[in-house]
């Protein structure tokens, strides 16, 4: 009996282990605040793109070739025109930024920082607009060591992905919160930028 309950868990482990995430800095998908009423079609496009990805990568790896379709179908969808982010529930904007989505990541740190449908966090704000405005992506140079007797380490490359070039709006909302909040240090105020939840 010990043992048949000892093969099950060192089953269910990995499984559980490779499941997909459910939340993104303390958002949880499933949240629907501030839910776009009716979608224009790019933003409907999108939508119907991330709840694509939701079924095909439930409980399973970000990895698997299922998963890496439905992601890269969601990357199509924002494109690079201009997005209606700003109306995406919030639960799928947090989907949306912790797939690496730049815009993503913007628009949830003005939600962060605004207190708009999350309590205000400037230091989430803060993290998302640093993730947004730094360039990802492209060859990165890994050192490896030596391997075995008279072997020299070297360096060699490493596809980390597509080039994605971080946001410049991101890089200035990053500097202004810095100074407000360097400013609310200065005169004692930790609460300066806020701490309500706005549901607009």
């Amino acid at each position: 009996m010990r043992l048949a309950s000892s093969i099950c868990l060192a089953l269910s482990l990995p499984l559980w282990a490779c499941a997909a995430p459910t939340s993104y800095m303390g958002v949880p998908f499933t949240s629907q605040v501030r839910p776009a009423p009716q979608p224009e079609e790019d933003l409907r496009q999108l939508v119907d793109a991330l709840s694509a990805y939701r079924l095909a990568c439930k409980n399973m790896e970000e990895t698997s070739p299922t998963c890496r379709t439905a992601r890269a179908r969601v990357v199509a969808a924002v494109g690079d025109g201009p997005s209606r982010l700003d109306r995406l529930p919030l639960g799928e904007l947090a989907r949306l930024a912790s797939m690496g989505s730049k815009r993503a990541q913007l628009e949830l740190g003005v939600r962060f920082e605004e207190g708009r449908g999350v309590a205000c966090d400037p230091e989430k704000a803060r993290a998302l607009y640093r993730k947004a405005a730094t360039s990802t992506g492209g060859t990165i140079w890994v050192y490896q060591p030596p391997v075995g007797n008279g072997t020299s380490g070297r360096t060699v490359p490493i596809d980390s992905g597509p080039r994605e070039v971080g946001l410049a709006s991101a890089a200035e909302r990053l500097a202004a919160l810095e100074r407000r909040m360097e400013r609310a240090l200065e005169e004692g105020d930790r609460c300066a930028i806020g701490g309500t939840v706005r549901t607009r």
